[in-house]
Parts: structure tokens; C-alpha cells; sequence
């Protein structure tokens, strides 16, 4: 089966299999699949849409979200910083190969400056980002 075509609820099974140890806190990846699917309750995304998400922490949002685009670009700061809560890319590079995800990409880039033009994506996503975001 190809990494677009595993449920959501597949690739939380998944998650919870490889990747317990890359949790942010115990529960995170429950609390993060409840928030996921009342998002996704919400858009109608075409099976060949083209998603960005904006901060991805530990990857398993993009592991989830994977399972709804075509393709997903997923980005984060590159290195882990305390003061934005920031991992680093590694985690979720961990996580998306541990679960076999293959239609992501991962992007080291600060959110303010995207190297994509205007309406390059279908659906933009972000979560827990703006409250680590100074302005």
C-alpha cells in the first residue's frame, strides 16, 4: 500500500508502534490525532491536493496529514531551539521513515520567509506555531 493510501487512523497505529519515544509529552500523539481530524472534519482536500504544514515538530502531524494529500511539504526551524520550543528536523525525519512515509518532504525554513510562490498549495496547516511565534 502506498504512503497516501494508509488511513489516518493507520498511521496513528503506526506512530504509536515505532515512535512512542518521540512523543513530546506522554499522550501527545492522541491529543494531536483528536486535533487533526476536527480540522480535517472541516476542508474537503482532493486527492491530488498539494498540502503545506508550518511547523512540524516531531512529524506526526505530517505522518496523519500524509495519509490525506498527494504530496505534503512539511517545515520546521532545522535545529532544536528552547526558546521557540523548536526539535529540530531530526525527530520527524525519524519518525516519517520508522512509519514508512513517502509522501512528505521536509523543509528547514522559517515561516515568515517560504521559498514557494503565492498559491502553490491546496491547504496550508499549522498547529501549536503561532504561540511560540514573536511579534
Amino acid at each position: 500500500m502506498e504512503a497516501a493510501e494508509q488511513s489516518l487512523d493507520a498511521r496513528y497505529r503506526q506512530a504509536l508502534q515505532v515512535g512512542t519515544e518521540l512523543q513530546t509529552w506522554p499522550g501527545h500523539f492522541l491529543f494531536k490525532r483528536v486535533e487533526t481530524e476536527l480540522l480535517l472534519e472541516q476542508v474537503r482536500i482532493s486527492p491530488h491536493a498539494i498540502g503545506l504544514e508550518l511547523g512540524c515538530g516531531n512529524g506526526f502531524q505530517s505522518a496523519l496529514l500524509a495519509s490525506q494529500f498527494q504530496w505534503l511539504i512539511s517545515t520546521d526551524l532545522f535545529a532544536p531551539d528552547p526558546r521557540t520550543h523548536t526539535v529540530g528536523l531530526d525527530r520527524a525525519r525519524a519518525l516519517l521513515a520508522q512509519c514508512g512515509v513517502r509522501n512528505v518532504s521536509l523543509l528547514a525554513s522559517n515561516a515568515d520567509a517560504l521559498p514557494f510562490p503565492n498559491d502553490s498549495f491546496d491547504l496550508v496547516f499549522s498547529s501549536s506555531v503561532f504561540e511560540h511565534v514573536d511579534r
